[in-house]
């Protein structure tokens, strides 16, 4: 049921919609007024409400999860490093919800304060907690103002109040916003929501409320330049590209705030280039140049704040030449495993477990802000530092996964940072300036990874042909033709045995008598032509040797090649001695008479000529692997 109080300001009629509200923006006045009872109480003077570039307004309708609601209300922070506005929802069954609008992205959530609610003040980023049976990282925390109110809100906001706030993300895009307004300790619990499903009725949204600043052209107040910008909505600090002083969008007018030396470089991007990146229409809209310090050697890189059309923000990093895109990444869905020990160090130099996928940590070093031209959506102040973390996953494809986290006090937050290849870079934008990339990227694609493969993959293939091929020179099973037993110094005759076809006969000789010599001198002979093919094969067995000890162990072979077909027979005469040479009496050995495999070599030296290929495919990508982690914290060999 709606009811209307009078303003204690202006006295301009104001509707109260919901019976939650607890404060009301006058949207004559914009006095804002605390209600208690049937009567309104001026909570202080009215402050303006900044338009940074929101979908919504106070009136729109919209279903959500099947339920209709109205936006009865807005309340406008501001963290230090940039506003964000909270829209308060009164849905048709009479329930209210928050719905947070920051860089693109909105939360929707619903008050859980009785369900406990941790102290935020209490909070650092990047701990973990249980809040109502699920877990919970907080990705950010400290003190926020109250800018301004409008509608109906049901916490008690007084503007320019300040006070200590957390936001936390859970796993699958849950969220939970923590804040203590005076004595009153509030928890709302829900998710982060795509716009879409909203179902935001467009005919019932309302003109946006007035700009940061009137207008998007100004004068530099330091050298008379002109500024056209790109992102009045948004944009919390403008830096003049003719002179680099850092100015603060102020109603009509940009204010000095600070100067910052000459840029010494200029972008290979321009300012207001734009581009279609992953169908988004984007707009360069600053540049920054940031470095690290490492053993007093300066590492510079340049980064590029692309402006979305849906109002977020992405990263487009210039880094030796070597070009990356930036995308956010929910903390809570990584994990974090310890280095050794639990020190901090050993957290930040510890695994992060993403997607699956365990990224080593790379590097770590403070960033400094050394230069800015253009606008950027934070309260930026000059030589502005923050701790950053890279860690790296390099897949067995040669694909490479990289997450950077920033740490500050306030804030940790985790971004993806993908390897973009230069041209497509000059396709988006086709007026960068032409530098040639230095060594290897941290996340750069190792593209020798997927040579090796192939050649492993080959070298396996010819390989296993080789073998086939070897065993089909060899020829078929050994099949035995005829057996005989022999006495020495008698000869013997075997029966008759047959040859289907031309093939290789072997003659086998086994003594099993130690100590000896033995010699057999036959041949083989075919019954209907009388082909004759001689062979002589001799055996020693030496006290101490086995029976296939080769030399010494009792056994010989003759190969009798290209035996032709037909019906033969085996004679032979045969002659033992002692090891000293004499003669020896009646010595027993046998004759074995069968088919043989040709003894085709297994081809091990080109196998070996051929294995040096992959090797070397591998030793180019563990070069490359090499030159990527040499200016890590963990360079080969612990330098």
């Amino acid at each position: 049921m709606t009811r209307e109080l009078s303003c204690p300001s202006c006295g301009f009629p104001i509707p109260v919609r919901s019976a939650a509200t607890l404060v009301v923006g006058c949207p004559q006045c914009g006095v804002p007024a605390y209600r208690t009872g049937v009567q309104l109480e001026t909570l202080g003077e009215a402050a303006e409400l900044a338009q940074i570039g929101t979908k919504l307004s106070i009136g729109a309708r919209g279903k959500f999860g099947g339920t209709p609601f109205g936006v009865i209300g807005v309340a406008q922070f501001d963290h230090g490093r940039g506003l964000w506005n909270e829209w308060h929802l009164l849905f048709d069954d009479q329930t209210t919800a928050w719905l947070a609008e920051a860089q693109g992205e909105f939360h929707l959530s619903r008050d859980a304060s009785p369900d406990g609610v941790p102290d935020p003040a209490t909070l650092a980023p990047g701990r973990r907690l249980s809040i109502a049976g699920e877990s919970f990282t907080v990705a950010e925390c400290g003190k926020a103002t109250v800018v301004a109110v409008r509608g109906e809100v049901n916490l008690a906001l007084r503007p320019w109040d300040r006070f200590p706030y957390a936001d936390l993300r859970g796993t699958g895009g849950t969220f939970a916003s923590a804040a203590q307004h005076g004595p009153k300790r509030v928890l709302f619990v829900g998710a982060t929501v795509p716009f879409a499903s909203l179902n935001i009725d467009p005919t019932t949204v309302q003109a946006p409320p007035p700009r940061r600043v009137k207008g998007d052209r100004f004068a530099c107040p330091v050298c008379g330049a002109a500024i056209s910008m790109r992102d009045p909505g948004g944009a919390c600090r403008v830096v003049c590209e003719a002179c680099s002083s850092i100015l603060k969008p102020d109603s009509e007018r940009l204010v000095l705030l600070a100067k910052q030396r000459k840029l010494e470089s200029m972008p290979r991007i321009a300012l207001g280039s734009t581009a279609t990146i992953g169908g988004s229409e984007v707009t360069v809209i600053a540049y920054l140049v940031r470095s690290v310090t490492v053993g007093g050697v300066r590492y510079p890189w340049s980064e590029y704040l692309l402006r979305l059309a849906d109002g977020s923000y992405r990263w487009l990093v210039d880094s030796r030449g070597h070009w990356s895109i930036t995308s956010s990444v929910n903390a809570a869905d990584v994990s974090v495993v310890a280095w050794s020990g639990s020190s901090q160090r050993a957290l930040d130099r510890g695994v992060r477990v993403w997607k699956g996928m365990r990224h080593r940590h790379f590097q770590s070093g403070v960033a400094v802000v050394e230069h800015v031209q253009g606008e950027v959506y934070w309260e930026l102040k000059a030589g502005e530092r923050v701790m950053t973390h890279d860690y790296i996953h390099v897949g067995g494809d040669g694909s490479v996964s990289m997450l950077s986290a920033e740490a500050s006090d306030g804030e940790h937050v985790y971004s993806r940072v993908v390897y973009v290849d230069p041209d497509h870079v000059l396709m988006w934008f086709g007026n960068v300036r032409a530098r040639t990339p230095i060594g290897v990227a941290p996340n750069q694609p190792n593209p020798r990874i997927q040579v090796e493969r192939q050649l492993w993959a080959v070298f396996g293939v010819l390989a296993a042909l080789m073998l086939v091929l070897a065993l089909v020179l060899r020829g078929g099973e050994d099949r035995t033709l005829s057996q005989v037993g022999l006495l020495s110094g008698r000869a013997a005759v075997s029966d008759g045995f047959s040859v289907a076809e031309k093939s290789d006969v072997c003659v086998t000789l086994s003594l099993d008598t130690g100590g000896a010599w033995f010699s057999a001198d036959g041949m083989l002979h075919e019954s209907v032509t009388g082909l004759t093919v001689p062979f002589v094969v001799q055996a020693n067995r030496w006290e101490g040797s086995g029976p296939n000890d080769g030399e010494g162990g009792g056994r010989a072979k003759a190969r009798l090649t290209g035996v032709p077909p037909g019906l033969w027979t085996l004679r032979c005469a045969t002659e033992a001695k002692n090891s000293d040479g004499t003669a020896r009496g009646e010595t027993p050995a046998s004759l074995r008479v069968h088919t043989s495999r040709r003894d085709v070599p297994f081809p091990f030296g080109w196998l070996l000529l051929l294995l040096a290929v992959p090797l070397l495919g591998t030793l180019a990508s563990k070069s490359f692997e090499h030159a990527r982690w040499e200016d890590s914290d963990h360079p080969p060999g612990g330098g």
